[in-house]
């Protein structure tokens, strides 16, 4: 009874995980340059030519193949303990739903099974696991794993470059990193992530001319507010800051939103006009006597009420181009000639905007008042309607009799109201 009972154990051990060494790959094989499995189903003759272990083997396959296809990972492992493509399976489920920790907790058992069954190539497998490890967030693991193949054909790709300078950039071996992202800066499709990384990696370093050049580099192929204050941010030249203030604000213009409107316009305010009265103040050094200097502020400050936003911008573009081609031509007397004549077009600009400002505040005055005198009327036939329906109810019968008389044959019938 003792036997019969340990038997009995064995059986079931036996039936909840398969150890049997068939040779599984006739029924798993990976598609070409590549770690995944694929389920290869025989025949019926073929089934029919097995022998009933091979039956149940291949009928374990079929059922793990399902398990799998379910993701059912649990069962299928119950069925096959420590099987390849059960783990495969999980790695590519994990990866799809971004949780890198588990697959990773995969990826290293199947390199421990494989090391005894050989069916993967190893390089592959690391190569794999080193991934895992940089989207994990791992990066001295990622460069760990990674190390001895390096130098490999695969390795020498631009994507690994940039996966190493990332990695260098995060453990703050900003010179490393910076050796890698020049791998990969004249590549069309790294170009991008290659000068991020150089610029960050040159601001940690406190190498702001470098860091100013990737900006600008940036600036030129990415054109967008973020890449313009990059090179705003540690740009010694007074002139290039200029530039890419004016290219930030006309972002925030052309957005045509209030609220980039606003951000437009303290742009102008605390950054353009104090940079461009720098440079007519630079120019005018020289100039003896009194000289009246433009300055877009003081107009500003006196007119915005009467523009909106975007005439307030365009005017202000338009007043500094103005400026900055008298500057470019005159000097002396004739450069103050020159502000003079500027100043002047402005005070019209003012008096006419100003007065346009007053036309359309009495035209929506009259349209007001028309619209006061339109309701009043409206009001007075809807009060003369009500009145006239008054009238009509005071009016009218509200008692009817009739009497019926008779005269020899004959009814008459008469009726009255009061």
């Amino acid at each position: 009874m003792k036997k019969f009972l340990i038997l009995t154990v064995v059986f079931l051990l036996a039936s909840s995980v398969y150890a049997d060494t068939s040779d599984w790959t006739k029924y798993f094989k990976t598609k070409e340059n590549s770690e995944e499995f694929v389920f290869s189903p025989i025949c019926k003759q073929e089934y029919n030519q097995l022998n009933k272990s091979d039956k149940k083997y291949y009928q374990q396959m079929v059922k793990i193949n399902k398990l799998i296809s379910k993701e059912k990972f649990k069962k299928a492992h119950s069925i096959y303990n420590d099987f390849i493509p059960i783990y495969m399976s999980e790695v590519f489920y994990y990866v799809k739903n971004e949780k890198y920790s588990d697959a990773i907790i995969c990826m290293c058992k199947i390199i421990d099974l494989n090391k005894e069954e050989q069916v993967l190539d190893e390089e592959m497998l690391m190569s794999d696991l080193s991934m895992l490890y940089f989207k994990n967030g791992e990066y001295n693991n990622f460069l760990n794993t990674i190390e001895p193949y390096k130098n490999n054909k695969n390795n020498q790709v631009e994507g690994i470059y940039y996966m190493y300078s990332y990695a260098y950039k995060q453990l703050k071996n900003y010179d490393a990193s910076i050796n890698y992202a020049k791998k990969i800066e004249n590549n069309n499709s790294y170009k991008i992530k290659a000068y991020n990384l150089l610029y960050s990696d040159y601001i940690a370093l406190n190498n702001l001319q470098q860091a100013t050049l990737y900006a600008k580099k940036l600036a030129n192929i990415q054109p967008c507010i973020e890449n313009y204050a990059k090179v705003i941010l540690f740009s010694q030249s007074k002139d290039e800051r200029l530039k890419y203030c004016y290219l930030i604000a006309d972002e925030y213009i052309n957005a045509g939103n209030q609220k980039d409107d606003i951000l437009a316009l303290k742009i102008m305010y605390n950054d353009i006009i104090p940079l461009e009265n720098e440079k007519i103040a630079n120019a005018t050094k020289k100039i003896k006597g009194y000289i009246e200097l433009p300055d877009y502020k003081t107009i500003f400050d006196n007119d915005y009420k009467y523009m909106t936003p975007l005439e307030a911008y365009t005017r202000c573009k338009n007043f500094y181009a103005a400026i900055n081609n008298g500057i470019s031509k005159y000097t002396g007397n004739d450069l103050k000639e020159c502000f003079n004549c500027i100043l002047k077009n402005e005070k019209n600009t003012t008096d006419r905007i100003i007065e346009e400002h007053r036309a359309n505040e009495q035209n929506l005055a009259e349209q007001r008042k028309l619209e006061e005198l339109r309701q009043m009327n409206a009001n007075m036939q809807y009060s003369n309607y009500l009145q006239q329906q008054q009238n009509y109810q005071l009016s009218r019968p509200r008692y009817t009799n009739t009497t019926v008389t008779p005269l020899g044959n004959t009814y008459y019938m008469n009726s009255y109201s009061y």
